[in-house]
């Protein structure tokens, strides 16, 4: 009997996406992105792809096969590694590396916690960890706030919420890149939160909550 559909879920093991699917094959509006754009934003070395060919500033990302030798993922990456599951929310299973001593231990307690997930690894980026929530009909975008998230941890990343509104200097920039983001990856619509690292003279996506 609904006219349209506001769906909240996470993007984790592909929730989001099939309950979007169910709304999307009655033929119903969905007030959110489409199933490709959750699909494309929910893995996030195909997230890297689409940011990375569209010349916006992300982390170099690989994604983690069993029989990936962790000392070659290491030299190919350098240090610090960041280690966490390609569909993660939330900084779960999120690990960080700081010498090649430590990454085949991380690639372990990764693989543990995040039973039978996927896993990636990605360039560590320096800097203020933050996120840019904007509403979008999928070509226009309007931003709304810049957000500071609230991350602890060395070895193991912890997201305790975060703090609205965030002054930066780099603010305009990272509404930029959020933009930027839109553009790159189809199927993002409605409310969409771009997560960034502001270094001290860029804003880095890091990846994009559906």
């Amino acid at each position: 009997d609904a006219d349209a559909a506001f769906l909240i879920a996470p993007e984790t093991g592909g929730l989001l996406e099939s309950i979007t699917g169910i709304v999307e094959a009655c033929g119903k509006l969905v007030l959110g992105s489409s199933t490709a754009g959750i699909k494309a934003a929910g893995d996030k070395t195909l997230t890297y792809r689409l940011l990375k060919a569209s010349g916006i500033p992300t982390p170099r990302t690989l994604r983690l096969r069993p029989t990936d030798d962790p000392a070659s993922v290491g030299q190919e990456l350098g240090y610090p590694v960041v280690v966490k599951p390609i569909d993660g929310v939330g900084c779960h299973s999120v690990f960080i590396a700081r010498r090649q001593s430590e990454l085949e231990q991380k690639i372990a307690a990764a693989r543990q916690e995040a039973q039978g997930a996927t896993l990636i690894a990605q360039v560590y980026i320096d800097g203020v960890a933050a996120s840019v929530s904007l509403l979008t009909d999928g070509s226009r975008s309007l931003p709304l706030t810049l957000n500071l998230q609230e991350i602890s941890g060395r070895s193991r990343l912890r997201y305790h919420g975060g703090s609205v509104p965030f002054d930066h200097p780099l603010r305009a920039l990272a509404f930029r890149r959020a933009e930027e983001v839109v553009r790159a990856i189809p199927g993002l619509r409605g409310y969409v939160g771009i997560d960034l690292v502001l270094t001290d003279h860029d804003a880095v996506v890091i990846e994009v909550n559906p």
